[in-house]
């Protein structure tokens, strides 16, 4: 339960509860309860039962009050919830998306026959080449009349 009291001065006045989880001076409130008393010389108490807080959780509230002078903000008052703090469970990870069904080239296999077909160009190539110089050579030995 939360309480205030509120002393219009003879003016007629509005007041509201703010509540917010304690963080110190950057703990952020929103209004719980708001209310008006009418022009009163005495001050007025004024409260509010509240429900659905966390437990184990420190809280702050503080109640302002307008009228006719202006603007006031009470004293902040912290207070702690009783029981243990909620834990959080993260929520359940998604499935993996499935793989498709897609045949890829093993890189091994496609890198040997590759590496296959350059060593056969280059051994049909030195056979050609061989057999020129063996041409060139039978020619240069008939002509010079020597047998090989």
């Amino acid at each position: 339960m939360i309480s205030g009291s509120v002393d219009p001065g003879g003016q007629q006045a509005t007041y509201v509860f703010e509540l917010g989880v304690y963080t110190g001076a950057s703990t952020a409130y929103g209004v719980v309860l708001s209310g008006t008393v009418p022009a009163e010389t005495q001050p007025v108490g004024e409260s509010e039962q509240l429900t659905g807080l966390q437990p184990g959780t420190a809280y702050a509230y503080r109640i302002v009050i307008r009228s006719g002078y202006g603007q006031a903000t009470g004293t902040t008052t912290t207070f702690i919830t009783e029981g243990l703090p909620t834990i959080l469970t993260a929520p359940p990870t998604s499935s993996l998306l499935p793989t498709p069904n897609i045949a890829f080239p093993n890189p091994s296999t496609a890198s040997k026959k590759t590496k296959a077909k350059k060593k056969k160009t280059r051994h049909k190539k030195t056979k050609r080449v061989a057999r020129k110089r063996n041409r060139r050579a039978r020619v240069r030995h008939k002509a010079s009349g020597r047998k090989r």
